[in-house]
Order: C-alpha cells, then sequence, then structure tokens
C-alpha cells in the first residue's frame, strides 16, 4: 500500500508540472522524487505521468487519481486541524458562584464578554446569598463579600465596599429622616437580611454590646427583594456602594448618613489552586484579574 508521503509526492509533482520543482518544495532531492513516483507507480501498476518528454504529462488515469488523492490529503490536513484545535482552543463548562449582590454590576458583562471571546466555553451561574462548598460542589470560581474561611482556596482581593444606610425620597417623605444609625433602628422601619448572623451584624453596626430588639424590623431572605422593598420606601436598610451607585447618583436613594463610616468589607475572587488547571479554568482567572484591581471598587 503507497504511504501518504507517496501521495504527497504525486500531488507536488502535478501541480508544479516539475520533479525538481516537486523535490524542492518538499524539501527533497530530485532522485528521491522520482524514486518515490516509480515506486507508487510500481505498487499501482499504473502509469500515472508519462516522461516520455520533456515536458511531464499526466495520464489519463493519473488525473483521476490525482483528485482522489488531493481529496485525501485535504481530509487529513482538515482532521489534524480540527485536532489541534480541540486541544489549543478552551472548551467545557466553567461553574461560578456569587452572591444576588453582584447582580447589580457589571459582572454579567463581563461573563458575556469572556463567552464571545471564547465561544467553546459554557457557564452555570449559582447566584446565592449562602456560600456554596466551593471544592465540593465542583465550584471553579466563585467572588465572596466579607471574611474567608477556607484555607485550601486561593483569594485575590478585587476591591473594598462600604456599607450605606439608605431609603427611598418617598419613605422619607412619609416617616422623616434618621439622624443617627442607633435612631434608624430604634425608630424607623428596618429592612434587614436572615442570610446573616444578624445579632453579629447589627452589634456591629451600633457598635455596642448590649442586647436589642429587632421585632419593628422586615426580615428577608433575598438581598434582591431587600433593595426591591427599599426602592419602593418600605424601609431603611444598608446596602453595599457599588451596588447602588446610579440609585444615588439619580436621587431614587437617598444616603441618610453621609458622615458616618459604616464597616468596610473586601470582595475576592476565590477558586481551588489545583496541581493541573484546565485551559477553560486558566483563561478565566486570567481574565478576572486582567479586568479587575483594588483601584476599581465601583466598575464591577
Amino acid at each position: 500500500m503507497a504511504s501518504f508521503s507517496e501521495y504527497r509526492t504525486f500531488c507536488a509533482i502535478v501541480e508544479l508540472k516539475s520533479i525538481t520543482a516537486a523535490a524542492k518544495s518538499l524539501h527533497k532531492s530530485a532522485s528521491a522524487v522520482s524514486k518515490q513516483l516509480s515506486k507508487l507507480e510500481a505498487g499501482l501498476s499504473v502509469q500515472l505521468i508519462d516522461r516520455s518528454t520533456k515536458a511531464l504529462t499526466i495520464t489519463p488515469l493519473g488525473e483521476k487519481f490525482y483528485q482522489q488523492c488531493k481529496s485525501i490529503l485535504q481530509s487529513v490536513t482538515d482532521s489534524e486541524q480540527a485536532l489541534k484545535d480541540e486541544v489549543t482552543t478552551a472548551s467545557g463548562k466553567l461553574v461560578l458562584s456569587f452572591p444576588e449582590v453582584l447582580l447589580r454590576t457589571s459582572l454579567m458583562a463581563l461573563i458575556t464578554k469572556f463567552s464571545q471571546l471564547h465561544k467553546g466555553i459554557q457557564f452555570e451561574l449559582r447566584a446565592s446569598n449562602t456560600p456554596d462548598n466551593v471544592i465540593d460542589e465542583g465550584i471553579d470560581f466563585a467572588f465572596r463579600i466579607g471574611t474567608l474561611d477556607d484555607s485550601r482556596l486561593t483569594a485575590n482581593k478585587l476591591f473594598s465596599a462600604r456599607l450605606i444606610c439608605i431609603a427611598s425620597p418617598k419613605y422619607i417623605e412619609r416617616y422623616g429622616k434618621p439622624t443617627s444609625l442607633s435612631q434608624a433602628f430604634d425608630q424607623h422601619k428596618m429592612l434587614l437580611p436572615t442570610y446573616v448572623n444578624l445579632t453579629k451584624t447589627v452589634k456591629e453596626l451600633l457598635g455596642i454590646s448590649e442586647s436589642f430588639s429587632l421585632h419593628q424590623a422586615h426580615l428577608m431572605n433575598s438581598e434582591t427583594v431587600i433593595f426591591d422593598a427599599v426602592m419602593q420606601g418600605m424601609g431603611v436598610t444598608a446596602l453595599l456602594d457599588f451596588s447602588i451607585q446610579s440609585q444615588l447618583e439619580s436621587g431614587e436613594l437617598i444616603n441618610l448618613l453621609p458622615e458616618q463610616d459604616l464597616p468596610q468589607q473586601n470582595v475576592y475572587f476565590l477558586y481551588h489552586n489545583r496541581d493541573y488547571m484546565p485551559e477553560t479554568v486558566r483563561l478565566f482567572k486570567e481574565f478576572i484579574k486582567q479586568e479587575y484591581s483594588e483601584n476599581r471598587a465601583l466598575s464591577l
């Protein structure tokens, strides 16, 4: 059976109409190319090229065989390229976990930008206020706010954010504007999340150690619900600055205590720094690190 090398040599001779030119293009000697052609013809028991004159002439059977060889060689070339693309082109699934608050940022625009750059990658997105177990649940990357407690994870700080005590103009019109955080808790309807340790969080906000009552507060298990409720004038709450920047600028929400500094929290990008990092994971990690720095606190 003829080898692919003989097929390539034959096709080169036909296309260049010269054994010498074919030899040069294949980086072989003219005698080696001539021997390969003779070996191919002997194996097929067919004359493919008439070499009786100075100018080479392809025979009718040679012409037919050339078309078939060309098709086979192109098919092999395409298959080789497809295999290379499979190895070098990122493909597969990325699982991301992040809190609801990041839905009101440019995070989705970033994910969309990345997916357009790497069309072979699919995403599974998990938005939850309850932190997922990154390693045990097969999560590739997680965005987290606040303290971290898993030493197995690599944490890149993206930026710092600060809580702002806010209410809508319609709420202020109805119930007035608190002059302190303590007054907001004592005399106003607070919108508070149930997905945090309320006792600890409120004590940190108020800077107190004694007990207190939250019987007037509205409790909610979703950051999105809290945001919608404060926008509708249901009460007073504290949200992270980057998540309400546009509403503060438009006047839809009012910073009730602009002179008071509430606790600051960090936003982290987490991943399991394993020995082998798939190309999809490496690309997304580098993409996020390139897009963000600590000096772009409100751009996420």
